[in-house]
């Protein structure tokens, strides 16, 4: 199955789970996301939503995220995107490290959120 065909891929690293978003996500696969969202923040474990290979998000999937984040505990949400990205220019322009933790890498995502 292609990448396209999944959007989001749920992996897990030790006892995070992270949500790998892949191409582009607006209102078309927003109900995927919020599906895969609620599941790995019900799961208790932390959680990191990898951005790095998003090409574009719009406001409803970061949306989706942000109350994601807002519904895990304490410092057991992350997001990694790739610095210099399209995503990342985003989510600067609209301060939303303010809001929610993000990180340049997928590896220090997982280590923000296991160490706590």
């Amino acid at each position: 199955m292609a990448l396209r065909d999944q959007p989001v891929m749920v992996e897990e690293t030790g006892d995070t789970r992270i949500l790998c978003l892949y191409g582009e996500h607006d209102n078309a696969s927003a109900s995927k996301l919020e599906w895969r969202l609620r599941g790995a923040v019900r799961s208790g474990q932390p959680v990191v939503v990898d951005l790095t290979s998003c090409r574009f998000i719009d406001s409803t999937s970061l949306g989706l995220v942000f109350h994601a984040c807002q519904s895990a505990p304490v410092h057991r949400f992350a997001v990694a995107v790739r610095p210099a990205s399209a995503v990342s220019r985003l989510l600067d322009l609209i301060d939303f490290a303010a809001v929610v933790p993000v990180y340049d890498t997928r590896e220090d995502a997982v280590t923000a959120v296991s160490n706590v």
